[in-house]
C-alpha cells in the first residue's frame, strides 16, 4: 500500500454518496455497487492471459461490448473484475465530478487486507466490511459498533488501473520510473554498441573500396562506375523477372494440369498448359492474379501464355 498523493483526492464511489465539488484530480475507488467480481484458481501466469478469459467468466455482468475487464493476482489465482465505464462516468457527472478528473482507478476489493474493522463511506450511512474475504457494502446501522475511521483515510494499493474516460496520471511510481530508467539505459547501450559496429563495418568497406580502386584505376571514374552499375542492374532485373515468371507458371501446374511447353528468351516468355475445360476459368483467374499475360491466340483445350520483359 502507498500513501495518498497530496494533490489528488480519493473518492469511494457508492450510490448514497453526497455530491462533490472541485476541480482537483481524483483517485477513484469503485465499490461493489459498480463492479462484478469473480475468483478463479486457473494456473495462469500473465495478466494479459487472464484478461482474455474475463468475458467468459463474467458473462452475468452484462454486455461485453459495454464492459471493461481488469484482473488482479491473488495468491495462486486471479481476481476478475467487470464494470461499465459509461455508467461510472454518468454517475460521476450526476455527483458534480467530471470524469476527466479521474487519474487512477481502484477496486474496493484491493483494500481487503486493511478491513480488519469496517470503515465508513462518505455520508456515514454506508460502510465497507469484509465478509468471507470479499469486500461488501453494509448499512452502518447494522454494524455492532460504529467505525471510527472513514474509507478515504486508507492508504492506496500499489496497483492501479486506467479509467478510459479519465486523465492518465502524469506521475510515475518509483518502481515504474526505475524500470523506465533501466530500459532506457539498456537501449542506449545497445544503440552505442550498434553504432560502433556500423562504424567499424563502414571503415572496412571504405578500405576495401580504396584497395579495389588502386588495383583497377579505371573504376576511379564515377561515370565508369555508374555505367558498370547500370549494366549489371539491368542484367539483375531481367534475371529476377525470368525467375518470377517461371515460378508463377509453376503455380498453375497441378495434378489436373500439364505444362506442355515453356520458352524463355531475351524478348519474353511463352507457355502452354493443358487443362480440362472445367478448370480453365479458374486457371485463367490464377494467371491474371500472378500477373501472367494470356495469349491472344486461344489454346486447343488449354491455356496459352505470352509476355515480354519490362
Amino acid at each position: 500500500m502507498k500513501s495518498q498523493a497530496s494533490e489528488r483526492r480519493i473518492v469511494f464511489l457508492h450510490r448514497q454518496m453526497p455530491p462533490l465539488q472541485g476541480q482537483t484530480p481524483i483517485d477513484l475507488v469503485l465499490t461493489p455497487q459498480f463492479y462484478t467480481m469473480k475468483r478463479d484458481d486457473l494456473p495462469i501466469r500473465f495478466a494479459f492471459q487472464a484478461r482474455k478469459l474475463a468475458p467468459s467468466l463474467l458473462e452475468e455482468a452484462g454486455d461485453p461490448q459495454r464492459l471493461r475487464y481488469e484482473v488482479l493476482k491473488e495468491g495462486e489465482g486471479w481476481l476478475y473484475f467487470a464494470y461499465d465505464p459509461e455508467e461510472v462516468a454518468s454517475f460521476l457527472r450526476n455527483k458534480g465530478i467530471a470524469p476527466e478528473r479521474v487519474s487512477r482507478l481502484y477496486f474496493a476489493q484491493q483494500f481487503a487486507p486493511l478491513l480488519k474493522q469496517p470503515v465508513l463511506l462518505s455520508g456515514g450511512t454506508q460502510a465497507l466490511s469484509l465478509v468471507d474475504g470479499t469486500v461488501t457494502i453494509l448499512p452502518s446501522s447494522l454494524l455492532q459498533e460504529r467505525p471510527g475511521r472513514f474509507a478515504e483515510s486508507l492508504p492506496l494499493p500499489d496497483q492501479s488501473f486506467r479509467f478510459p474516460q479519465g486523465k492518465p496520471s502524469s506521475r510515475l511510481g518509483s518502481k515504474q520510473a526505475l524500470w523506465l530508467l533501466v530500459g532506457a539505459t539498456i537501449l542506449g547501450a545497445a544503440w552505442m554498441i550498434e553504432g560502433i559496429r556500423h562504424a567499424k563495418s563502414a571503415s572496412e568497406l571504405e578500405a576495401r573500396l580504396e584497395k579495389a580502386l588502386q588495383e583497377h584505376p579505371a573504376l576511379q571514374s564515377r561515370l565508369a562506375r555508374t555505367n558498370i552499375l547500370e549494366k549489371y542492374r539491368s542484367v539483375d532485373r531481367l534475371q529476377r523477372q525470368i525467375r518470377d515468371r517461371i515460378h508463377a507458371v509453376g503455380t498453375l501446374v497441378s495434378k489436373e494440369t500439364k505444362l506442355n511447353r515453356l520458352k524463355v528468351d531475351a524478348q519474353g516468355y511463352q507457355a502452354s498448359i493443358d487443362a480440362p475445360s472445367s478448370k480453365l476459368p479458374t486457371l485463367k483467374q490464377m494467371a491474371r492474379e500472378a500477373d501472367l499475360k494470356l495469349s491472344q491466340k486461344p489454346g486447343a483445350g488449354g491455356l496459352e501464355l505470352k509476355g515480354t520483359w519490362r
